[in-house]
This record gives structure tokens, sequence and C-alpha cells, in this order.
């Protein structure tokens, strides 16, 4: 069952200066309750569209293409323990993509994966000071081949936003 900030699936539709197409369809070819955390999309062009997704084991990660007619499959993203429900952050430049999550190690690390040339990277820790952290999102302009990326962190004060700038 489907419950508030827990989808299955999203779904897209075209729209243009006529109607919407109709019906909206699933982006991701099965179901898998998620929290509305766990997934992104970004445009690298208007006909190259991503998407990816944490799945519900906390490690996975399905990564689908639009290519102006329809969603299909992307590259195969590396599996990394991921903090469920904290966040799933895409960027592009128009040519590249950056992934960012955070990891379920002592850490907390913030950890980014990179596509480029059509595969993703392994995934590499841009931030590893030891931290409490949740709910990782970002801005997704890219300035100068970096984007930002903040978070909330627990300090000695009550909860605070941290914000790290990433290259992309």
């Amino acid at each position: 069952a489907v419950t508030e900030g827990r989808p299955s699936n999203i779904r897209w539709s075209v729209g243009g200066p006529g109607p919407w197409s109709v019906p909206p369809a699933p982006v991701f070819s099965s179901p898998h309750p998620q929290s509305a955390n766990d997934w992104a999309v970004v445009a690298r062009t208007p006909w190259d569209v991503h998407a990816v997704r944490r799945l519900a084991s906390g490690e996975s990660y399905e990564h689908r293409r639009f290519d102006g007619l329809g969603w299909k499959e992307g590259q195969p993203i590396d599996p990394l323990p991921g903090r469920a429900g904290y966040g799933v952050f895409l960027a592009s430049d128009g040519r590249d993509l950056l992934l960012a999550t955070l990891a379920d190690d002592d850490r907390q690390s913030v950890a980014v994966s990179r596509w480029r040339g059509g595969t993703w990277s392994p995934w590499s820790v841009v931030v590893d000071i030891r931290a409490e952290r949740t709910y990782l999102s970002g801005w997704s302009e890219v300035v100068d081949h970096h984007v930002g990326l903040i978070w909330t962190e627990q300090g000695p004060k009550g909860l605070a936003i941290v914000a790290a700038r990433v290259e992309l």
C-alpha cells in the first residue's frame, strides 16, 4: 500500500502547446515503496532526463533515462549502503551528472558518484567528518563546475544546516 510520504513510483507526462500526454505513466519499471526523499530527477538536455531512486534495501539504486519519447533503463550505479529517507540529490551541467547521498557508515559521510561518458563512477566521500547528518539536498545549478550540497547536522547547540561545495 502506498502511504503519504512513501510513494512506490513517480509518474510522468509530456506537456506542450497542446494537451498533456495521457495517461501519466510510471518512470520506474516496477513499484518499490520508498521515502519521498529517496529519488531525484535532473535534465541533462531536454531530450536526456535522468531519474535515480534508492530502493528500499537502502544500498541499491535504480537509474532511468528519458529520451524525449519514454523512460528506459539507465546505466547501473554501484551499491552504497545509504541512509534511507535522508536524501538523494542529482545535478547536471548539461554534460555530466552528480549523484549525492548520505552513506550509512560510522561517519555518516556525504558520498557522490559522477556520471561521465555514460557510466557512473565508484562512490567517493566528499565530507567524512563524523556527525549525525540527515536530509541531504542541494542547489542543482552548476557554478564554475561545482554544485552546493546542504543537509542538517546535529551540533552542540542543536540542529544546524550545513553546506559543502562539491566539484561536478
